[in-house]
């Protein structure tokens, strides 16, 4: 826009002009209110809790934990007592 002269620039309407110009003196005074909404007590004891359990978590050592072997309690039936009970049914 440095390169363009001033006659090359949009001319803008009188009347829009004449808006602008005067739309200074047409504003009423407004208060302005400061809205700062600042947590709870509550709010800042549950972030705080949060936190504390997240930090918790990724400090924990996995070297603590003891190996399991699962156990498989399940009973699965023999041949012989899968027609027990079919031979029983009829």
């Amino acid at each position: 826009m440095s390169d363009c002269k001033k006659e090359e620039l949009p001319k803008i309407e009188s009347d829009l002009k004449k808006e602008i110009e005067c739309s200074k003196i047409d504003l009423n005074p407004v208060q302005t209110e400061v809205k700062d909404v600042k947590p709870t007590q509550e709010q800042i004891a549950e972030e705080k809790q949060h936190v504390e359990l997240l930090t918790k978590i990724e400090g924990f050592d996995a070297d603590k934990l003891k190996n399991v072997t699962p156990e498989v309690k399940d009973h699965l039936p023999t041949q012989q007592e899968i027609e027990a009970e079919k031979n029983a049914k009829n």
